[in-house]
């Protein structure tokens, strides 16, 4: 075996016999000669030194455009190895020789994912130490660099260093490494780039005043600033106009919502199979991402059951069967039967008669059968009670004709108990045959579009069968192999007695259970160079829009559109944005990422106490809830408004039971008029009954007249946006009642992207506190609470939040007081921000609304793309919320600005790219 070798100094491409690996020689370039080891027996080894010098007059990331966002960068950045990694080639890392010389600039420091230096023009003449050129040299070409950070202008120690010495190094330095974190040893950028994960939360905590304690020295304003402005620019200033890395996802599984909506959409079959299938995997917040959706071998089992009930009910596997009509007589025993049939046409009828006898006498039972007067059949039943079945096939006229059978035989000695009776069972009426039935089911005739008798035999009829219904399952034209493959297994079917479209039905089972319509498979091109960018192809590019978008296949649009290789055009694909967004369909976004991002799964498991809340709370409410919330995200959809709209938006969508619930009119109706609209629609019986009348007008168990009904209506001044949802108040609260905590929590995690650390062990839980100090309201309860120094941090920053929406109660209902205690929803952040209520904070958050859009867009993208976001793709998004700043961020705006994005449209080739 040949090893394939780069010179990291001059760029000559040679190889190397195997005997040399390990060994040490020179490039054979004669302006060269520069001391190489040769790796160990690699085919191919790639080596790229990162310029001396790179020249670009387009701008960076500046850190003051990352302060607005950084915030929301603290969930999912990747950790220490992808940012440490120096643009050092894979050669010299492996071999240990010339590292040191081979180091990158400081301005640029890249990621690992290197991509291969194009090979020169020049031959080579000379060989050294026994390796043969292979191939042209010259000058090398342009180096492409991914994804490269921008070091900070000042100096670790200038820039953070004495920060951490004066206010952080007291509990978090190697003495007492408070909450294992050591910052003791930290002395560089890179330092810093290693445990991206855990700087990330620090920048965060630091930023909002959480840290240092409140009890210890503060630094000042200034100092705050210069230490999180140099942090930020650490972590993630980043040169956006160089070629950065688009990232790579992870093959991915269709997930339970995408199978049951590609079947439907492949086969037109509505069934949820999925259901029995095992829970999807969450990762980054969602089930439909590559890295987690793994197949367990009882996935796998079920996906094969599934298949063939899918085949089943799709096609008919013998349609023949609905050409059949059979009247039923349930053992009748007769002397002479008659019963009219219709032919509807002329031609070839089976005539298929069931019969059975009771034996006696010296013969056999038997009968005759006449059809319009003409005999057919003559029958000598041979067995005693045992069906048999009599077949013939007759031509016959159209019309109804009578079918006539004799008993010709009776047999009768009373003395001896001697008693010959004829039984017919059933008569079936088959035909006309060769012809196809009628009433084939609509997902029949749409996937059985040819059959042998007129395609020219089985295999072609087969092939003129798959080749759409592949293509359109695997999302990408099928080969001639697949379709001769498929072919070939409906041939063998046939030939073994059974039908066409039996042997069409086992075809579908094998799509249905192959790799290429599970997974959602992207291949590299051939030609790809490890590392290097690539646009994924238009079939790929369809894929990626409709199962983003409608969590199903591409439809005719979308796959003409890649078969004319259009789809990739900017104006072209932000068109098919809109029209996809207009599409019923896009409900499954909805149900896919609103529902997801804002934890709505959460609101079934949520049982509030019965003592407690049981008036007025009930399945129905629950459900209400989850709708409104639904129906205001489709709302914001379907209307283009601005994502902030999710914070400040004062309209929702109730039904009556949710109107009242809010205490908003419904049809003019409010208090009183509203208990007799619901109690108009109750049960008579319940009207007569005084005393049961007024417990069901209090439990409020039955529906409201037009409870599926759901209105805009707009909210009272208490409530605003998603945050005073009742599906949201109660998801964060407890079942005995509110809890500021996870409220707060959730804002941090949901709005602002700033989800704060576990809580440290060995710390008593709120509840304990409250057992301990019963006499104190929720508020004093949470202020002892946070005496505890492992506390006060992060609930200096979720508390306030929380406490926010107090007047709400653990079902989201208003009130003035918890217990014998007055509500106070006043909240201080850590930066001095004060408030009093929702819709102050309300006010708060959407002053700062450029966070929430940066994260939303993150979550959104983490969703569209199946895959966490890594630090490079701070870029992308960045350039998406800018985008769409001049028209207020609205929705569809930043939904095409992800389609249009890099990491959307492209993929960093594999290092082996696929053949």
């Amino acid at each position: 075996m040949r090893i394939r070798v780069f010179c990291p100094n001059c760029g000559v491409a040679f190889t190397a016999s195997e005997r040399h690996a390990g060994k040490i020689g020179r490039c054979p370039s004669a302006n060269c000669g520069r001391k190489l080891r040769v790796p160990e027996a690699r085919p191919q080894v790639v080596f790229e030194p990162v310029p001396a010098e790179r020249k670009s007059k387009k701008r960076k990331r500046s850190a003051e455009t990352a302060k607005a966002g950084a915030a929301v960068w603290v969930k999912g950045a990747v950790a220490a190895g992808a940012v440490l990694a120096l643009a050092v080639g894979f050669f010299a890392l492996q071999s240990g020789e010339e590292a040191a010389d081979l180091a990158a600039p400081s301005e640029l420091r890249v990621a690992a994912r290197p991509a291969p230096v194009q090979p020169p023009a020049t031959p080579i003449t000379s060989a050294a130490a026994g390796l043969q050129p292979s191939l042209n040299v010259g000058a090398a070409a342009p180096q492409m660099v991914l994804a490269a950070m921008v070091e900070p202008k000042l100096t670790f120690e200038e820039g953070v260093g004495a920060f951490l010495k004066t206010h952080c190094i007291d509990c978090h330095g190697p003495d007492y490494a408070e909450a294992d974190i050591n910052l003791g040893t930290v002395n560089s950028a890179d330092d810093l780039r290693a445990e991206r994960d855990k700087w990330e939360r620090i920048l965060a905590i630091v930023r909002v005043g959480a840290m240092p304690p409140s009890e210890m020295d503060q630094p000042t304003a200034e100092e705050r600033a210069a230490a999180v402005d140099w942090i930020d620019r650490a972590l993630h200033e980043v040169n956006c106009e160089i070629v950065n890395d688009p990232g790579r996802v992870t093959v991915r599984r269709l997930n339970r919502s995408e199978y049951d909506n590609t079947v439907r959409d492949l086969l037109g079959v509505e069934l949820t199979l999925s259901d029995d299938f095992p829970a999807d995997d969450v990762g980054n917040g969602f089930d439909n991402q590559g890295d987690v959706l793994t197949l367990p071998p009882l996935l796998l089992e079920k996906y094969l059951h599934a298949a063939e009930k899918i085949a089943g009910q799709a096609i008919v596997g013998d349609p023949n069967s609905l050409l059949k009509t059979s009247k039923e007589y349930g053992n009748r025993s007769i002397q002479s039967m008659e019963e009219k049939f219709k032919f509807p046409a002329h031609g070839d009828y089976t005539i298929r008669i069931l019969a059975n006898a009771q034996q006696a006498g010296p013969e056999k039972a038997k009968y005759e059968a006449t059809l319009a007067g003409i005999p057919f059949a003559k029958v000598t039943l041979s067995g005693d009670r045992t069906q048999e079945v009599f077949e013939r096939t007759v031509p016959v006229k159209p019309g109804e004709h009578t079918l006539k059978i004799k008993f010709t035989n009776d047999f009768y000695k009373p003395d001896a108990k001697l008693d010959r009776n004829l039984y017919i069972e059933a008569i079936e009426v088959i035909g006309p045959l060769g012809t196809r039935p009628e009433n084939l089911p609509e997902t029949h005739e749409a996937i059985v579009t040819a059959v042998p008798e007129t395609a020219g035999g089985v295999k072609n009829a087969a092939a003129e069968v798959f080749r759409p219904l592949v293509s359109r399952a695997y999302r990408r034209p099928a080969t001639d192999l697949e379709i001769a493959r498929l072919a070939s297994l409906v041939e063998s079917v046939v030939r073994d007695g059974r039908t066409f479209e039996e042997g069409v039905q086992l075809g579908l089972q094998a799509v249905l259970s192959s790799p290429h319509f599970l997974f959602r498979i992207e291949r590299d091109p051939t030609d790809a160079r490890p590392g290097e960018p690539v646009g994924v192809n238009d079939y790929e590019l369809a894929s990626r829009l409709s199962y983003f978008l409608w969590s199903s296949m591409p439809d005719e649009e979308l796959f003409q559109l890649a078969e004319e290789g259009r789809l990739g055009d900017d104006a072209v694909l932000a068109q098919q944005v809109d029209r996809m967004l207009n599409d019923p369909k896009s409900e499954a976004l909805v149900e896919g990422f609103f529902a997801q991002w804002l934890n709505l799964q959460l609101l079934d498991e949520f049982q509030p106490d019965g003592r407690m809340f049981g008036p007025y709370w009930t399945s129905a409410t629950k459900a209400a809830m989850r709708r409104e919330t639904e129906l205001f995200c489709r709302e914001i959809v379907r209307e283009d408004l601005p994502v902030k709209t999710f914070l400040d938006a004062d309209f929702t969508f109730v039904n009556p039971r949710l109107a009242e619930y809010y205490g908003v009119p419904w049809d003019g109706k409010t208090g009183d008029a509203m208990e007799k609209y619901y109690a108009e629609n109750l049960p008579g019986f319940i009207k007569k009954d005084g005393d049961r009348l007024k417990r069901e007008r209090r439990r409020r168990a039955y529906a409201f007249r037009n409870e599926d009904v759901f209105k805009r209506v707009s909210l009272p001044d208490n409530r605003r946006g998603i945050l005073t949802h009742g599906s949201i108040l109660a998801l964060t609260s407890n079942p005995v009642g509110t809890s500021p905590v996870k409220r707060g929590k959730w804002i941090l995690d949901n709005i602002l992207g700033t989800p704060p650390p576990p809580a440290p062990p060995n710390v008593p839980a709120l509840e304990e506190t409250q057992e301990a100090n019963k006499d104190l309201s929720l508020r004093d309860a949470l202020a002892k609470h946070r005496e505890d120094p492992g506390c006060a941090s992060c609930h200096a920053v979720m508390d306030p939040l929380g406490f926010a929406f107090e007047h709400f109660d653990a079902v989201g209902q208003w009130r003035e007081k918890d217990g014998r205690f007055e509500i106070d929803a006043s909240g201080e952040l850590p930066d001095g921000t004060t408030f009093e209520g929702a819709t102050e904070l309300v006010a708060v958050l959407d002053g700062r609304s450029d966070e929430f859009v940066t994260h939303f867009t993150r979550q959104l993208m983490t969703y569209g793309l199946g895959r966490g976001m890594e630090w490079f793709d701070r870029c992308s998004v960045d350039e998406v919320v800018e985008a769409t700043r001049p028209n207020g961020h609205r929705f569809r705006d930043l939904v095409r600005g992800i389609v249009l994005s890099d990491p959307f449209r492209k993929r960093s080739a594999e290092s082996i790219a696929a053949n």
